[in-house]
């Protein structure tokens, strides 16, 4: 399992990094994850323009199992805020879990 999470995270880093059209954006923020944790982490975007959904690839740390956790998702970008929506893997657990994000963006056109 965590082969697949961290090829998808590979996938989407390396996405990001080789659309011409676009660039990519960084972000800053917490989660909250439905197992009930809170996470703060950081986010790769594959675009950097605002008002767009973009892919997102990103590490988090977790309050409560006191664990990293990489993910991968989605997130609606704004000139200086993201929303977002993902999946990641807890090695605390070793355990898949979904969270909702916000954060502050960076690199934004």
């Amino acid at each position: 399992m965590r082969g697949i999470l961290a090829a998808a995270v590979l996938a989407v880093a390396g996405a990001a990094t080789h659309r011409a059209e676009a660039g990519t954006a960084l972000g800053f923020g917490f989660t909250y994850v439905f197992d009930g944790d809170l996470t703060a982490g950081v986010r790769v975007f594959s675009d950097d323009k605002p008002d767009r959904v973009a892919l997102s690839a990103g590490m988090d740390y977790k309050f409560a199992t006191r664990a990293l956790r990489p993910n991968v998702g989605a997130a609606y970008l704004k000139k200086n805020y993201y929303l977002d929506l993902g999946v990641g893997y807890d090695f605390g657990t070793s355990l898949m879990d979904f969270g909702v994000g916000a954060g502050a963006t960076a690199n934004m056109r």
